[in-house]
Order: C-alpha cells, then structure tokens, then sequence
C-alpha cells in the first residue's frame, strides 16, 4: 500500500503533469485492468441524486424548454360561448353606444 507521503513523493518525482488518473485500491483485484476499467465506469456515472434532487433536475430542464419570453404571444381563449337574454343584448347596445356607463349580468 502507498500511503500519504509516500503518494507525494512519487508524484512529485514523476511531475503532476504525467500522472493520468489516481485510483485507491483496497483489494489486489482493484489493481487489475478489470478493476480500473471498472473505476472508469463508475468515476463516469452520475453521481446519485435524493428524490427532492431529481425532481429540481426534472423542474429546471422543463423549464429551460419552456418558450416564453418578453416577446412571445400565445392565446389563451378565443372566446365565451353562453346564451344570453335579450335583456342583456340590449343593455350592451347601450354600452357600446355610450348610451349608459355601466352593466351588470347576473
């Protein structure tokens, strides 16, 4: 096993520059290729993520694929479709005709 001092020494020895790639190993079969390939499959995982993690994930890739902004113009409703009485047809004449001020449909 290389402890601590030893690790500094050896990569001060061998430049920082040409050290690829660390790896602690407590097993001899973690030393072997089978091993460091399987350190670079788990070092290239996501890194795991609390359920509260993965939802605020979820919520701001949803909200960077949302298009709105200053400019964009979406409609909403295109109209209200309800009977109205005649009462109330006549008293919006008035209305728009500036006839009386105000309505109230009850």
């Amino acid at each position: 096993m290389v402890y601590a001092a030893t690790r500094a020494t050896l990569k001060k020895e061998f430049g920082g520059g040409h050290i690829k790639d660390e790896i602690s190993a407590t097993q001899w079969d973690e030393v072997t290729l089978k091993g460091y390939r399987s350190h670079l499959v788990s070092d290239s995982a996501p890194a795991p993520l609390t359920t509260a993690e993965q939802e605020l994930k979820q919520l701001k890739i949803t909200e960077m694929n949302t298009d709105v902004n200053v400019d964009t113009r979406q409609r909403t409703l295109q109209g209200i479709a309800f009977p109205v009485q005649d009462d109330a047809l006549r008293a919006l004449r008035q209305l728009q005709q500036k006839e009386c001020h105000y309505v109230q449909l009850v």
